[in-house]
C-alpha cells in the first residue's frame, strides 16, 4: 500500500492522508471521500504510513497538474496565508460546456461632465490611458462610459 498527502480542491483544509494500492504521480487528480461526500483532490506527495487509519482513494482521474504548478501554489499559500487546497483551486482545470462567447449589452445612465467627456475623448485617442484624480472625482464613471 502507498500513502499520499492529498489536497481537497477548493476546501479550507490542510492536506489529508489517503491510501491507494498503486503508485501515483505527484499532481494526479484523485477522487476521495470526505465526510461521506466524494471530492476531487490532488496528490501532493507520497508519505510514510501514518499511525492512524487512512481512507482509500476511490478513483484515479485522468486529469493532472504539473509539479511546478504545485510548487507555485505552495509559495502562494505561504505568502497569502491560505491553505494549499484553496490556491490549487485556481489551477484547477476548468471544463467549458459552450465554446461560443456570450455577449451582453452593457449600458449605463451616466452623464459625464464636460471635463469627464474631455478625459473620455483623450482615452479613445490613446491606447494606454491612466486617469489620476481625487477620490470621488468621477474616474470610474469615465471608464464605465468607455466600456459602454
Amino acid at each position: 500500500m502507498y500513502f499520499y498527502e492529498i489536497a481537497i480542491v477548493g476546501q479550507r483544509l490542510q492536506p489529508l492522508s489517503y491510501t491507494h494500492s498503486e503508485e501515483l504521480e505527484i499532481g494526479t487528480f484523485a477522487q476521495v471521500k470526505i465526510r461521506n461526500v466524494l471530492k476531487e483532490g490532488i496528490v501532493l506527495k507520497e508519505v510514510e504510513e501514518p499511525t492512524f487509519k487512512c481512507a482509500l482513494i476511490t478513483e484515479i482521474l485522468a486529469k493532472k497538474i504539473a509539479k511546478s504548478s504545485i510548487e507555485i501554489a505552495s509559495f502562494m499559500s505561504y505568502y497569502y496565508f491560505c491553505t494549499l487546497a484553496e490556491v490549487l483551486s485556481l489551477f484547477y482545470p476548468q471544463t467549458v460546456s459552450d465554446t461560443t462567447q456570450k455577449t451582453s449589452d452593457f449600458s449605463t445612465d451616466i452623464e459625464l461632465s464636460s471635463m469627464q467627456q474631455q478625459a473620455l475623448n483623450f482615452a479613445h485617442k490613446h491606447p494606454v490611458t491612466l486617469l489620476f484624480g481625487d477620490t470621488g472625482s468621477g474616474k470610474t464613471e469615465i471608464y464605465l462610459k468607455w466600456f459602454e
